[in-house]
């Protein structure tokens, strides 16, 4: 889990993440789900993002706002959560985390994938890539998985499959155009969906001054979900390739890296996000920077249409009893999301997914009750 239970001095943005060992039931999940400020109890606001990797579900939560700087939080889940089966989690799952007075601050946008990958090549147009399966290792753009940490629209998919019958592997996942240039003060970050494969992964980066190449050193994917990955270039630590171990700026971006970790699966998906440097500093985060909504509101779904998931986003300016449920052409009710449940004053989203719901192809309607508040829209299921 992240951020880790008792951990200190946590950024000020995080991207939660509560990983499972086995599915769970996306239906039974965003109700039972919470963040709560300790001092005074409030609800924070966010989305909340269930994936399955490799057999195994985890849960990010990406925070609408930044937190306050030096306070106490708990992640929640609540009894009731239930896995493919109908399981249910027994007790609730609680963490407490207390955030710092500095927070990650972007310097440079590498590439944040929106426009697509075409300043990447594809993995096996490098000469430096070797001991793969060519056919079933390949990037593209994809719209569907994404860090909403930033606001991103597009990320960037590494599929990718090692040949077992090589000793030795490498992946070079080239960056054709020269990236801004930046120092050795930086830290090189980017946001990674992990696939939980215990493979290895590098940054890339070019000595422009003596036209020679350093990397980081390797780092397990031992996670599932996104997760934000750093080379903070202060330190110094370096791994080897074709340099010599030493930072020598000005620098510019060369690649991503990837091998294989003999013993664990050689195929799997990765997705990039916002590649970037950032400095992290301190802050001045109070409780009067917290922009709340002043009505009631809810979005149009996106994606719409959509196969087989959707998110619902909604606002409310007040602390409500909130539902939100699906119902079909003659008025059946076929699905519920949020079944009356306290909800403090913020801005939401609730995935919603056909996966564990036969539902035939055709429109629906979702409708969200809060207080006095009532509101319908409809959406087109295509299968």
């Amino acid at each position: 889990m992240y951020p880790a239970a008792g951990s200190t001095n946590i950024e000020l943005k995080p991207v939660i993440n509560i990983s499972f060992s086995e599915p769970l039931k996306t239906s039974t999940i965003s109700s039972r789900f919470r963040i709560i400020r300790n001092s005074n109890q409030s609800s924070v606001s966010g989305t909340l993002r269930h994936y399955v990797v490799n057999g195994r579900s985890v849960l990010n939560a990406f925070i609408s706002n930044t937190l306050l700087e030096n306070e106490a939080y708990t992640i929640i889940l609540l009894a009731g959560v239930e896995d493919i089966a109908g399981n249910p989690i027994t007790t609730d799952l609680t963490n407490e985390f207390t955030t710092g007075s500095s927070n990650y601050v972007s310097q440079t946008i590498i590439d944040n994938f929106d426009g697509g990958i075409s300043s990447w090549w594809q993995p096996t147009s490098s000469g430096s890539t070797f001991g793969v399966i060519s056919d079933s290792t390949k990037i593209s753009s994809v719209n569907t998985i994404i860090n909403l940490n930033t606001g991103s629209i597009k990320s960037m998919m590494l599929e990718y499959a090692y040949n077992l019958n090589e000793s030795d592997w490498l992946i070079r996942e080239y960056r054709s155009v020269a990236s801004p240039s930046f120092d050795a003060n930086a830290i090189l970050q980017a946001y990674i969906l992990g696939d939980g494969t215990f493979n290895k992964l590098r940054f890339a980066i070019k000595e422009t001054s003596l036209n020679t190449y350093e990397v980081s050193p390797w780092i397990d994917i031992d996670w599932i979900g996104w997760k934000l990955i750093s080379w903070d270039l202060r330190e110094g630590q370096t791994g080897t390739w074709l340099g010599n171990g030493i930072l020598e700026p000005p620098f510019i971006y060369d690649s991503f890296q990837f091998t294989h970790n003999p013993g664990n699966k050689h195929f799997g998906t990765l997705y990039i996000d916002d590649l970037r440097t950032a400095i992290f500093q301190p802050t001045d985060i109070k409780d009067e920077t917290i922009i709340k909504p002043t009505k009631y509101s809810l979005e149009q779904n996106y994606p719409n249409p959509f196969n087989p998931s959707t998110t619902i986003r909604y606002q409310i300016p007040n602390e409500s009893l909130v539902s939100l449920k699906i119902f079909d052409l003659l008025g059946n009710e076929v699905a519920v999301l949020i079944d009356n449940e306290y909800r403090a004053a913020g801005t939401y989203s609730t995935e919603f997914s056909t996966d564990e719901i036969n539902l035939s192809s055709g429109v629906y309607f979702y409708q969200m009750r809060a207080g006095q508040f009532t509101d319908t829209k409809k959406f087109l299921i295509l299968k």
